[in-house]
């Protein structure tokens, strides 16, 4: 009877993260979805018009909405992050929790590797990666912003590799729970040049504020 029993409580923890996994599933297609579609309305009432429309406004707009789409799972894996414990109770297998945490991780630096990329083949981003265009802002604060970006990227891929390497026992005995925790805080403490990231250049804000890229 107790061995049905335990049969049946892990039959309906491995339901539950099927749930979970279904939840974010929804959660990743309007991660998407809704941002690009708020781009498209700010650039509708406040933008100059120069940039929208044709191939490179389409692929611009993307560029921008995959931006958003990347801080959303960032917040949602710095979340699973913090609740792995629970979540592990939750799942009855840390493993499963960390599966979670791993996914949401690996989706960000996914959006954030596609964020860029369409930005860099887009107008005006392309000129001025390419050093052809300066008039949109003073390029060292286009430095700034991307410098920020790729720092972030590379603390965030690399806590990620790390996390999902120590799904392993034996790897995560050797990497040592403290300097695990130690690295997590690192990117943790690295937030804030994400939030210097986001606010000090945000083309959004700019739009809406009148300071129109032209």
């Amino acid at each position: 009877m107790t061995q049905d029993l335990k049969q049946f409580r892990q039959a309906k923890k491995i339901r539950i993260f099927r749930i979970y996994l279904i939840i974010e599933l929804i959660i990743l297609i309007l991660s998407i979805i809704i941002p690009h579609n708020i781009i498209i309305l700010i650039h509708a009432y406040y933008g100059c018009g120069h940039h929208s429309g044709g191939i490179d406004g389409d692929l611009w707009e993307w560029g921008r909405a995959l931006g958003w789409t990347a801080l959303i799972w960032f917040i949602i894996s710095f979340f699973q992050g913090f609740t792995i414990n629970k979540h592990a109770k939750f799942f009855l297998r840390k493993r499963k929790a960390r599966d979670l945490h791993c996914i949401s991780s690996m989706l960000c630096i996914l959006f954030f590797l596609l964020h860029i990329f369409f930005l860099f083949i887009s107008e005006p981003w392309r000129s001025i990666f390419l050093l052809r265009d300066r008039k949109h802002f003073p390029y060292q604060l286009f430095q700034f912003k991307i410098g920020t970006g790729i720092y972030m990227a590379i603390v965030m891929s690399l806590v990620s590799i790390l996390s999902f390497a120590a799904r392993d026992a034996k790897v995560m005995k050797k990497i040592g729970y403290k300097r695990f925790r130690i690295i997590h805080w690192i990117m943790i403490i690295s937030t804030i040049i994400l939030i210097i990231h986001i606010v000090f250049i945000n083309t959004e804000i700019w739009i809406i504020s009148g300071r129109k890229i032209r």
